[in-house]
């Protein structure tokens, strides 16, 4: 297994959305989140490479769920994370790949096809965007940082107000973009120092987590844990403002 199959394969279905511009909704899950034809196409065929070539390798997509069985090695993707963009055209979406080998992600990888940036790192190894080195940046206050901040249907806009009210008037800028993979690899390539979000699916940000940690960030959830793959909570920053950031969000009782 190396990191130029699982980056090959993300170009691919990168390609393959690219081709389904313009691809109409074919259901609604919930609100605004929809679901497209390029979704779907995008996963099917990630999961039909996969087989093909390591037929004994799991799989699980936000599309079409968990392969059956038990695996040593799990592919945890999103064929096209950031859908209401793609579908309004915008180029903020992204391929998100996560190569997971017994709960710990080996190698990460997300590409924006429109821009034609290739995230990706392997663990030990470093991150990298197009074959560069990334590296976090350096400011360390966050009065002087630029924040995400995101939510899903599960968590009311109300509700994360709440929780970052702090933190929204003490950054210097705070931005919402739509894709929890790009956002991480955003902070990984020390262009904005932190993003949040009070619960992910794995395939959001299994790919984003490692890259963003080979890259010197730091991610745990808002309670300030070490962050696993598993779905929840997400603080996620260059590491340097991780702390006074974790300490101006105002957790619920309990």
């Amino acid at each position: 297994m190396n990191r130029e199959f699982v980056s090959g394969l993300a170009v691919e279905a990168g390609n393959l959305l690219v081709r389904h511009l313009g691809a109409r909704i074919v259901r609604v899950k919930f609100g605004t989140d929809i679901v497209t034809e390029a979704d779907e196409a995008a996963e099917r065929f990630i999961r039909e490479e996969v087989r093909r070539h390591y037929p004994g390798h799991r799989v699980t997509g936000e599309e079409y769920g968990s392969s059956e069985g038990e695996a040593e090695w799990e592919w945890v993707v999103d064929p096209l994370d950031g859908t209401v963009n793609f579908a309004r055209g915008n180029s903020y979406f992204a391929v998100s790949i996560g190569l997971v080998h017994r709960g710990e992600v080996r190698i990460g990888v997300v590409y924006r096809p429109l821009t034609r940036e290739l995230f990706a790192a392997e663990r030990g190894g470093g991150a990298t965007l197009n074959g560069e080195p990334l590296s976090v940046s350096q400011v360390d206050r966050v009065e002087e940082s630029i924040v995400i901040l995101d939510w899903t249907r599960r968590h009311s806009r109300h509700d994360t107000f709440a929780l970052t009210e702090r933190l929204f008037f003490a950054a210097s800028k705070v931005r919402s973009f739509g894709s929890a993979a790009l956002d991480l690899c955003s902070v990984a390539a020390g262009q904005l120092e932190a993003f949040i979000h009070p619960g992910l699916s794995a395939w959001d940000f299994a790919a984003g987590h490692l890259i963003l940690t080979e890259a010197g960030g730091t991610i745990t959830t808002l309670a300030g844990e070490p962050r696993s793959i598993e779905a929840g909570s997400v603080v996620a920053t260059n590491g340097k403002i991780h702390p006074e950031v974790l300490s101006l969000l105002t957790l619920p009782p309990g």
